[in-house]
Order: C-alpha cells, then sequence, then structure tokens
C-alpha cells in the first residue's frame, strides 16, 4: 500500500475552503489540522523561501503576505497530488480546480513537512482514529508520558529530587577512586592533554535538534560535565526511536527536550538545563532563539558554542542567520541517507 503523506493548503476564500474539504473528504483523505491566520510578509517569504531564486519569488510572497487565509492540514496516501491537482496552477488552472486570490498546496512531501512545521505547531495537528493494537499501546504510552508531564508541572522539586541519585559534586577532583564520576576526564589534565579541565563547568552550549546526532552530543556533554545545556527541538518521543536514542518506551509523548532534559539530568545532576520545545523557524520563536544565544550562559551572557544537529535545510538556515547576525561560533553537521557518512564543520562567523 502506498504511504501515508501529509500536506498543507491554504486558501484565502471560504468557498474555496468548504469545496477543498468536501472534494478531498470525497477521496478519503483525512482532515488533521484547520486553523484561520493572518500571513505576514515574514510567514510569506519563509513559505516560498526555496523559490527565492525564481523570477516569480517576489509576486509570490507580496500575494501572500498580509492575506487571511484558511491553512488545512491533510493526510492520507497520495494527498500531496490530489491536493495539488485541486488547487491547479494560478496560470493555467485546469478544469474542476480551485482557485483564489491564495490558492496553494504543496508541491512535494518534502516541501508539505517543512511548510507544515511554519504554519502548524506539532499539537494542532489531530492524526485520524484508528482502532489497531499497536495505536492502543500508542495511546497508553501517552497517557503515561502525561501523567509524568502533570507531576513535573505540579511539583518540580520533588520530580527532579527523584531524577537525581547522586549528590551533586562541588567541585571537580582527579582522585581516582569509585565514587569519583569526574577521575577518568580529570586525568586529562595530569596527562597534559589539557590544562584546566575542570572549567567545562563555566561553559553553555545549546544544541538545536535531539535526534540521532543532537542525543549523542547532549549525552557526552553531560558526561564531560558540561555546566550548562539548551535544548531545542519540537518532535515528541516515539517506538520509533527506540533503536538508536537514549528515549525509553515509558517516554513516548512527552516531547523529546523534556525526555532528554529527565534522561541527562539522571546521567549528571551536576548540569544545569533549559529546555524548549517549539520551532526555531517561526518568527516569534526565532528571536527567543536568539535571545537564548545572547543571554543564556551561566553568567546570563553569550553562550559558548551552538551545535545545529537538525535533518532539514530550514531550521539549518535559522541557526546561520542566528548565528551570523549574533557572531556566534557553531557547528554543523548532518548525516547522509544511507546513514553511512556524514559532515561536521566548525563556523567563527
Amino acid at each position: 500500500s502506498a504511504a501515508t503523506e501529509q500536506t498543507l493548503l491554504l486558501a484565502s476564500s471560504e468557498r474555496v475552503v468548504a469545496d477543498a474539504i468536501s472534494r478531498l473528504e470525497q477521496k478519503g483523505f483525512t482532515l488533521v489540522g484547520l486553523k484561520l491566520a493572518r500571513a505576514t510578509a515574514a510567514l510569506a517569504a519563509q513559505h516560498y523561501a526555496p523559490d527565492v531564486a525564481d523570477r516569480s519569488f517576489r509576486e509570490k510572497v507580496s500575494t501572500l503576505a498580509g492575506a487571511r487565509v484558511t491553512a488545512m492540514a491533510w493526510e492520507g496516501a497520495g494527498v500531496v497530488q490530489a491536493a495539488r491537482e485541486l488547487m491547479g496552477d494560478a496560470a493555467s488552472p485546469a478544469a474542476g480546480s480551485l482557485r483564489a486570490a491564495v490558492a496553494t498546496a504543496s508541491v512535494t512531501p518534502a516541501a508539505a513537512q517543512r511548510e507544515l512545521c511554519l504554519w502548524f505547531s506539532p499539537g494542532e495537528l489531530v492524526p485520524p482514529a484508528t482502532a489497531t493494537p499497536a495505536t492502543a499501546d500508542a495511546e497508553v504510552n501517552f497517557a503515561i508520558a502525561a501523567a509524568n508531564a502533570a507531576a513535573i508541572a505540579a511539583d518540580p522539586a520533588a520530580e527532579q529530587a527523584k531524577i537525581q541519585q547522586r549528590e551533586k559534586v562541588a567541585q571537580l577532583s582527579d582522585k581516582v577512586i569509585d565514587s569519583n564520576p569526574y577521575s577518568r576526564l580529570m586525568a586529562l589534565k595530569k596527562m597534559g592533554v589539557v590544562n584546566n579541565y575542570e572549567k567545562i563547568r563555566e561553559k553553555t552550549v545549546i544544541v538545536v535538534g535531539v535526534g540521532g546526532v543532537g542525543s549523542v552530543a547532549a549525552e557526552m556533554l553531560v558526561r564531560c560535565g558540561v555546566g550548562k545545556l539548551i535544548l531545542f527541538d519540537y518532535d515528541k518521543v516515539e517506538l520509533a526511536n527506540m533503536n538508536r536514542l537514549f528515549y525509553t518506551p515509558d517516554q513516548c509523548g512527552l516531547s523529546k527536550v523534556e525526555a532528554a532534559r529527565r534522561s541527562l539530568a539522571f546521567i549528571n545532576p551536576d548540569v544545569t538545563f533549559e529546555a524548549y520545545n517549539y520551532d526555531i523557524t517561526t518568527v516569534s520563536n526565532f528571536e527567543h532563539f536568539m535571545g537564548r544565544i545572547q543571554e543564556g550562559s551561566l553568567q546570563g551572557g553569550r553562550v559558548d558554542l551552538v551545535l545545529s544537529c537538525v535533518d532539514n535545510f530550514q531550521a539549518r538556515m535559522s541557526i546561520n542567520q542566528a548565528c551570523n547576525e549574533l557572531g556566534q561560533t557553531w557547528m554543523e553537521s548532518g548525516v547522509s541517507e544511507d546513514a553511512v557518512s556524514g559532515h561536521i564543520q566548525l563556523i567563527k562567523p
């Protein structure tokens, strides 16, 4: 069977919206997100960012900017192509297609995922109900995660106390004893590899994307005793993550940043954490993201390093823009589609 896809439709006409809903539902597709929004110039430019080199880019942005549009998220096998055919081509609309001042649909599944992130937060998309055993298990995991999250919100201090399995270490020591979690790390100082290893506790690092690369980077930083770690991601933990990340099945449904914070705090309670469950590419979130770069350190100033561990072009561009504007040192990383190669580079603007 064909893979299930999601796609985004935008329309400024209520008639077009009504017709689109009617026709797509008749084809068996499911509406999973619906909202009325005013498209800002910045959002319009982000929506059409992949077309920035096209001559029509300015015209597209100008048409969408300021428009009052209905954003629709649809799900189903083949929904991207069906929605595209339904909305038609502005230059030469096909017979039976719907047109309005603004009437557009995602071109490809990849474009749809990028655009959906711009217009909807993960919590605003409601997947269709099913009755499979796998779904039932997932719902139980989500319920457990919700209870855990509620407990944290009700009494953060009590939940933090449960996480901390050892006393915090006030000062790093190079004593080689079983109870010293830093003895092997401080040996680097004895061997002359690092002159002042204990200064790692003064450092603050931002990790954007807590997936295959980000989870490993975050865990190694925590085990090494970094002073503060700031995590950004907008995804949730799924059973599909169990094959490669440090998440556990009972965390399914929790945001990745909250699940990561809990796991990492258990590993090393000496580290200070901040966790932000949002997409950094949206306008309001981008401003907050820049603010944490500027003021997120332990001392209230600039962080020491930003690690880009994301899996999409839009997020990379947002990190690049923020770091370039602020003169922030950062590291870019990526893994190939076949997962047997990758890249990493240090960037100093």
